[in-house]
């Protein structure tokens, strides 16, 4: 059920990072929101009937709790144009959004 459609009803554990700490940047790689409260094993378990999943990446505060995002690279487009359809639904009690990860690029130096 879409967000919109409710509201009509109703009124980082980290698998992989380089010497840097940073992340490789992944072709087929979704941002995923609003994951406060919902267990890692069920959002590796939803993601995943979406496609292969080569990196899965859920940053945590430095108490080690988690701060209710993850990044998610799939092997295939597929799987993240799959993934991209979550997007405005709930996962348990929390609304997702679900977008193409996009790096931001360093600035040139002035």
């Amino acid at each position: 059920m879409k967000r919109s459609e409710a509201k009509e009803k109703e009124g980082s554990v980290s698998t992989t990072a380089d010497a840097s700490g940073m992340t490789p940047d992944y072709e087929f790689e979704v941002f995923v929101g609003g994951l406060f409260s919902v267990a890692r094993k069920l959002i590796k378990k939803t993601f995943a009937e979406c496609g292969k999943i080569v990196n899965f990446d859920m940053p945590l505060t430095a108490a080690g709790e988690s701060k209710g995002v993850a990044f998610i690279a799939y092997e295939k487009q597929k799987g993240m144009e799959l993934s991209l359809k979550l997007h405005d639904t709930q996962l348990g009690k929390r609304w997702l959004t679900v977008q193409k990860n996009v790096k931001k690029k360093e600035k040139a130096p002035v």
